[in-house]
């Protein structure tokens, strides 16, 4: 397995579905479209390391709150996210307060 960055783990086990909206996400939430170039890395290690690299190793648990956030909200797509950011948010730090 190809070592992921650290707290970004989780990130190896996303479906293709995931990956997709994940990617049109992560792009908005950085303001980057790199997200978007080809990798020699599988694109869920791609993500992680772009994360990492923005946000920090310490951001990756956070991330990870917000991802089953969202899939326990039925998320599937990247307007779903967009549209129900607050309450992703809200589920993924009420415990962190």
């Amino acid at each position: 397995m190809k070592e992921y960055p650290k707290n970004y783990e989780w990130m190896a086990n996303l479906s293709p579905e995931d990956i997709t909206w994940m990617t049109e996400v992560i792009a908005i939430a950085l303001d980057d479209n790199s997200v978007f170039e080809p990798s020699s890395d599988e694109p869920p290690l791609h993500l992680a390391k772009l994360l990492s690299e923005d946000k920090g190793p310490s951001e990756g648990k956070l991330e990870e709150r917000y991802y089953h956030a969202a899939k326990a909200l039925g998320i599937t797509n990247t307007g779903q996210y967009m549209n129900h950011w607050e309450i992703i948010k809200s589920i993924a730090t009420s415990n962190l307060k």
